[in-house]
């Protein structure tokens, strides 16, 4: 099922609360957390605003979902969880130090027209409709920072997005379109019914709808290094770690963490004197670090993939080398041939997906086969 990120958010809370009669929705933002004693080992409460109005709520465990704004990791800036360089053990971080950020200086912008029920045949799209993705082309570090996504929303919401690295062009029209795409340094070109798309909507003048965007840096806490923490709070999804927005991996490793946290708090034992459970001490360690094992490698793999641009300014501490041998191997060998063979775009698509592990990609079968792969690309072009 392929919905835009306007409907997809809705529906999921919506089914959300009308199956669970226990959930309640609270319109309003958390301002600040208070712990049951003064080591803040555990949290007792949280205070929420909405509107002029401030109510304090118990909770036996705080989960920041705040998104980017990362509230979470303020609410506890200059209390003992805000560790310092003098008192923080070995192996872990001050608290300050924390948060990781690079700037990939990444811009967008969509267009969408509302086009009739039939658009695609007229066009001469081969693609049936219940593809989402009509046509996805991904930035190639030595060849083009650009990228575009050609997709067929619900509502029959055509919906061209472009952008890439370090982008300034300004696209107002069907021809400032029609121009990026014809500057744009593929494998392949573009096919015929792309040029028909943009003939057919310029024709016919279905007006556009045009946004633009410049994405804000990716970021990363390290909860997993945090010296204290309380045992009840736990953060997921965008909170913790924001990625570049092309690969598409934001809804997966905030599912992957929900499941995560379903695992551990199925494992919970510990129950008061009226049957509640009771978050244990070190429950926020624990998840944390599974966090870090499951999803904290794309940390990793989006740095080695945004550092092949000259343009992406990079964590501080680091430079464009990492990752310079991963982006050879991705881009050098398996991506060629992921455009040609099945089964390599299938293995990619699953680990990407987190539909399998990494190693899947590590089994000598499947090196073997993209060294075969890569050294006959080799001899018949020389």
């Amino acid at each position: 099922m392929a919905l835009s990120r306007d409907i997809y958010e809705p529906l999921l809370r919506r089914l959300v609360l009308c199956r669970f009669s226990n959930i309640k929705q609270i319109t309003g933002s958390v301002i600040a957390v208070q712990p049951t004693t003064d080591n803040w080992e555990r949290l007792g409460s949280v205070s929420v605003q909405s509107g002029d109005v401030t109510t304090t709520y118990g909770a036996a465990l705080v989960i920041d979902c705040s998104g980017r704004a990362s509230s979470g990791y303020r609410w506890f800036k200059d209390t003992p969880v805000d560790t310092k360089q003098s008192d923080t053990p070995s192996g872990y971080l001050p608290y300050a130090d924390l948060a990781l950020s690079y700037d990939h200086k990444l811009g967008s912008a969509t267009c969408e027209f509302i086009v009739p029920a039939n658009f695609l045949e007229t066009i001469g799209c081969p693609i049936d409709r219940s593809s989402s993705n009509l046509y996805v082309s991904i930035p190639d570090y030595k060849q083009d920072g650009r990228a575009i996504v050609i997709a067929l929303r619900e509502h029959n919401r055509l919906q061209i997005s472009f952008g890439g690295y370090d982008i300034r062009e300004k696209m107002t029209t069907v021809g400032d379109v029609r121009t990026f795409f014809s500057e744009m340094v593929l494998h392949e070109p573009l096919p015929e019914w792309v040029s028909n798309l943009l003939d057919e909507v310029e024709e016919k003048q279905y007006p556009p709808s045009i946004w633009t965007w410049r994405v804000p840096p990716s970021t990363y806490i390290q909860y997993h290094r945090a010296a204290k923490l309380p045992c009840n709070f736990i953060a997921i999804g965008d909170s913790v770690l924001t990625l570049n927005p092309v690969p598409g991996q934001g809804c997966t490793k905030a599912c992957i963490e929900a499941v995560t946290l379903n695992s551990l708090l199925k494992s919970v034992r510990e129950v008061d004197a009226i049957g509640n459970i009771v978050i244990p001490s070190g429950f926020s360690n624990k998840f944390f670090r599974s966090q870090l094992y499951r999803t904290g490698r794309l940390w990793d793999s989006n740095r080695a993939s945004d550092y092949g641009y000259e343009t992406v300014v990079p964590v501080k501490g680091d430079d464009h080398s990492f990752g310079k041998d991963q982006r050879e191997f991705i881009h050098g060998k398996l991506l060629p041939m992921i455009i040609t063979d099945d089964e390599t775009s299938t293995i990619f698509w699953a680990v990407s997906a987190f539909l399998e592990a990494p190693t899947e990609m590590m089994f000598p079968s499947f090196l073997f086969k993209v060294w075969w792969n890569s050294t006959k690309a080799r001899l018949f072009s020389s």
